[in-house]
């Protein structure tokens, strides 16, 4: 079980894991940034049909937000 482990520990520091941000559009969605590419566009306004992804409901209903950023995982 101990060989097990530490071979877990080696592999966790061996893989590189991704860099995860989410990215919050002045005035738009939530932006998930996977290695810097934008993987989906979460609503954060509310309004969207397409819950919780973004449909471009934000520009209709006049939303308003500063931007903003998260790093999940680095």
């Amino acid at each position: 079980m101990d060989s097990v482990f530490i071979l877990l520990i080696v592999l966790c520091i061996e893989i590189k894991m991704p860099k995860i941000i989410v990215k919050g559009v002045e005035n738009g969605p939530n932006l998930v940034l996977v290695d810097g590419k934008t993987l989906t566009a979460l609503c954060r306004c509310g309004g969207s049909a397409n819950k919780p992804y973004c449909d471009g409901t934000h520009k209709k209903n006049n939303f308003r937000a500063s931007p903003s950023e998260v790093v999940v995982f680095e």
